[in-house]
């Protein structure tokens, strides 16, 4: 009897050291996500190759976001470096609400799961103990995630926090699916997958050597669009030589709001509704769209 005291005890101090460290956040500043499709229909190893990016801050409703941003890798390759096959997109937005220890995103492009786009919701839930379910939307709604282990231990070179039920979450990295990726995969046969991400490697800084060259900041094209969220105008500055065709706003419906058929450095758009916006504007050698958030 005094020894099964004993043992429960220590597992009790146990569970309150693990829950009570100190909380590793995922909006962090020049990390990098890499995840990889795998179909077990293709011998190749890898079927699709991508890579998020945390960089730079903006404000949406008085929180505070860092921006992440998405592009393709080559997908021959299964071991870094990568190698890039497109710029960078503004994919999302995350942030870490570090009381109740959570991470809340806002999904600017589809992707696989069943999140909202465009609105704030619950990525990820780090608050709960073991036998708690988590509630996310990357999660399918027909099979409960329970909570059947909390421990510490080393993810892809980083120490943290693991939450283990029919699959891993890992504070201050994501699941072992990916970011945003759905934490599921069919199955053709009980033991076989039909098509899975993974998140395959994982750094927490730049420069990152999983990449070939050093990143620059991804808004890099020729122009630069501010203030971004704004609530009366937004201004567009050249450093490049390309000059401006025309210049297109439209909601997230597709619907066209703004359309000026000339070079301009500033659009008033005090008189929309609050919300996202997408502006495009043509240039002499292509096209540039980017979100931007009426506030």
């Amino acid at each position: 009897m005094k020894t099964r005291i004993l043992i429960l005890a220590i597992s009790s101090f146990l569970l309150q050291q693990i829950n009570g460290q100190e909380y590793n956040p995922t909006a962090v500043e020049g990390a990098h996500w890499i995840v990889r499709l795998d179909d077990i229909n293709t011998v190749e190893p890898v079927d699709g190759l991508w890579e998020y990016y945390s960089s730079g801050d903006t404000t949406v409703n008085d929180f505070s976001y860092k921006k992440i941003f998405k592009r393709n890798l080559v997908t021959t390759q299964t071991v870094p470096p990568f190698q890039a096959t497109e710029p960078y997109q503004l994919y999302g937005l995350i942030r870490d609400d570090t009381s109740d220890k959570k991470v809340f995103a806002i999904q600017f492009i589809e992707n696989n799961n069943t999140c909202p786009l465009n609105e704030e919701y619950l990525l990820f839930d780090f608050s709960l103990n073991i036998g708690d379910t988590e509630n996310l939307c990357i999660l399918p709604d027909y099979y409960d995630f329970i909570t059947q282990d909390i421990y510490v231990s080393n993810v892809l070179g980083f120490t943290t926090r693991i939450f283990e039920g029919p699959n891993m979450l890992y504070e201050g990295m994501g699941s072992n699916y990916g970011l945003f990726e759905e934490m599921f995969a069919p199955f053709k046969k009980s033991s076989r997958y039909i098509y899975s991400t993974f998140l395959d490697y994982y750094c927490r800084e730049s420069p990152c050597d999983l990449l070939v060259s050093t990143i620059n900041k991804p808004e890099s094209e020729p122009l630069e669009i501010y203030p971004n969220p704004t609530s009366q105008t937004v201004f567009i500055k050249h450093v490049g030589s390309q000059q401006i065709k025309s210049i297109l706003i439209y909601n997230t419906l597709g619907q066209k709001e703004i359309q000026i058929n000339k070079n301009l450095n500033q659009i008033d758009i005090s008189y929309l509704d609050n919300g996202i916006y997408i502006i495009e504007i043509e240039l002499n050698g292509g096209i540039i769209r980017q979100k931007i958030i009426k506030d």
